[in-house]
C-alpha cells in the first residue's frame, strides 16, 4: 500500500512539474527578446536569457527526485549532487567564459549560462543514477493506469504545495522583478545602460555572492529540518519539534552574527581578495548588517512548513 502511494505521487508529480516547466520554458523563449530590450533595456542580456531557458525542466525534475529521497530520510545523494553540480558549474565557469569573452561580453554571459545548465544536467544525472540503484518501486511500470488513479494524490499534493509554492512564488516574481526595476529606475535617473549594466554587476557579482556565502548553513538546516520535523509531527512529539526549531534558530542567529561582523570589519579586504577591485565595499557595509533577514527566515520557514508536511502524514 505504502509503495502504491508512493508510486503514486513521483507520477503525479513528475507530470505537474514536467508540463509546467515545460510551458514556463515555452514562454521564457518567446518572451526573451521583449525582456531583454524593452524591461532590461539591454539587448545583450538576450542571448544570456535565451541560453538559461533550459534549466526549468533540468530543475523540476532534480526537485522531484531531491523530494523523493528526502522524503525518505536518505540526505547522502542530494548532499553528492550539489557538490556535484557545484565542482561542474565552477570548471565549465572558468572554461567556457575564457573560450567566449573574446567573442564580447554577451557570450560570456551565455557561457555562464551554459555552465550552470550543464551542472544542474550532471546533477540530475547523479540523481537518477541513485533513484535506479535504490528505487523499489517501478515508475515506467503501468504509469497511466496509476495516473488515472491518482486524483486523491494529486489533492493531497497541492494541500501541501501551493501555500509552499506562494511563498515561494512571491520570492521567484520579486527575484524576476528586481533587475527589471534597477535598470529602468538608473534608466530614469540618466544613468547610461552600459553604466547601469556595470553597477548592477557589481551588486550581484560580487556583494550579493558574499552575503549568501555563509547561507551555505541555513540551507543545510533547511534541508535537514524538513524529514525530521515532519516525522515528529507524524508521532506528535511537540518536544522534539520545538527542540529543533530553537536549535536551528539558534544556529542560523550565531552564523549570521559572524558572517555579518567579518564582512563589515573586512569588506574592502575580502573584495580586493577575491575579485582584486574594492569597488562594491559601500554596498557591501550597506548590506552585511541586513544579512540577518537572510539566514534566520530560512530555517524558520522550512520548520513551519515541515511541520505542515507531518500534519498532513498524521492525519492520514
Amino acid at each position: 500500500m505504502i509503495r502504491l502511494k508512493l508510486k503514486k505521487i513521483l507520477i503525479v508529480s513528475l507530470i505537474i512539474t514536467g508540463c509546467s516547466s515545460l510551458i514556463f520554458t515555452t514562454l521564457m523563449l518567446i518572451g526573451a527578446p521583449y525582456i531583454a530590450n524593452n524591461l532590461l533595456t539591454d539587448k545583450r542580456t538576450l542571448m544570456p536569457l535565451v541560453a538559461i531557458s533550459p534549466i526549468v525542466p533540468i530543475v523540476a525534475i532534480s526537485s522531484v527526485l531531491r523530494g523523493y529521497f528526502q522524503g525518505k530520510q536518505n540526505m547522502k545523494p542530494q548532499s553528492y549532487s550539489q557538490i556535484i553540480e557545484q565542482i561542474v558549474r565552477i570548471t565549465c565557469v572558468a572554461l567556457l567564459v575564457k573560450l567566449f569573452m573574446p567573442l564580447g561580453v554577451e557570450y560570456a554571459a551565455a557561457g555562464a549560462m551554459i555552465s550552470v545548465i550543464i551542472g544542474e544536467f550532471m546533477s540530475l544525472l547523479y540523481m537518477v543514477y541513485q533513484f535506479k540503484r535504490r528505487k523499489t518501486i517501478k515508475v515506467r511500470y503501468r504509469f497511466f493506469t496509476y495516473l488515472k488513479s491518482s486524483k486523491n494524490v494529486l489533492k493531497e499534493l497541492f494541500s501541501i504545495a501551493l501555500p509552499s509554492t506562494g511563498s515561494r512564488l512571491i520570492g521567484s516574481v520579486s527575484n524576476f522583478l528586481e533587475p527589471i526595476f534597477v535598470s529602468q529606475s538608473l534608466a530614469i535617473a540618466g544613468i547610461s545602460t552600459v553604466m547601469a549594466t556595470k553597477q548592477y554587476g557589481e551588486l550581484t557579482g560580487y556583494v550579493l555572492p558574499l552575503l549568501f556565502l555563509p547561507t551555505f548553513i541555513t540551507h543545510s538546516l533547511s534541508i535537514s529540518l524538513v524529514p525530521s520535523i515532519s516525522e515528529a509531527e507524524a508521532k506528535a512529539n511537540h518536544t522534539l519539534i520545538m527542540y529543533r526549531i530553537h536549535q536551528s534558530i539558534r544556529i542560523s542567529f550565531a552564523s549570521g552574527a559572524i558572517a555579518t561582523i567579518v564582512l563589515v570589519l573586512f569588506a574592502k579586504t575580502i573584495l580586493l581578495y577575491m575579485y582584486g577591485t574594492d569597488h562594491a565595499s559601500t554596498l557591501l557595509l550597506l548590506m552585511a548588517p541586513f544579512l540577518y533577514f537572510t539566514l534566520y527566515p530560512i530555517s524558520f520557514t522550512s520548520s513551519i512548513t515541515s511541520i505542515g508536511f507531518g500534519q498532513t502524514r498524521y492525519v492520514e
